[in-house]
């Protein structure tokens, strides 16, 4: 898979430094899930968001709340127990040292399809949503450093 090794590249480096991730850093699509406006691609939604929440270094409990009151936005919510079973299975993965980033933005099946994929300039950079908080955070960086001479 493209950027791969990339994408771990910045998981690591987020929980190197500790970087404590908000929904501010949080890119387009994701932030598109969380909207709940969508129609179809809940489960391969709800995926996505394990993932990357789980990835970004947030614990269990604030993903699983998280997850319930983004639940609670659908037109037409998953039910509590497919949920329950999504967040436990995951927690298990994870619990072993395995763990999935989530799916790259070129895996149209995720984004395109779903139709939560509105990129924006820090977008061209990245090949998965995993990498968009460390390059949001440089360019804010940069673009103050610019300011600053």
């Amino acid at each position: 898979q493209e950027g791969i090794e990339e994408t771990e590249k910045d998981v690591e480096e987020i929980k190197k430094r500790k970087i404590n991730i908000d929904e501010n850093l949080f890119p387009p699509c994701i932030k598109n899930i969380l909207s709940g406006n969508i129609e179809d691609g809940r489960k391969r939604s709800l995926f996505i968001l394990i993932n990357f929440l789980a990835n970004i270094g947030w614990d269990w409990d604030k993903i699983e709340s998280y997850i319930r009151e983004w639940n609670d936005k659908l037109n037409e919510p998953l039910r509590d127990r497919y949920i329950e079973y999504q967040l436990e299975w995951h927690k298990k993965i994870y619990r072993e040292n395995k763990r999935y980033l989530t799916p790259s933005c070129n895996n149209e099946i995720y984004y395109k399809d779903i139709g939560v994929c509105t990129p924006d300039n820090i977008c061209s950079l990245i090949k998965n949503p995993l990498s968009y908080p460390i390059k949001k955070i440089k360019s804010i960086k940069s673009s103050q450093d610019s300011q600053n001479n």
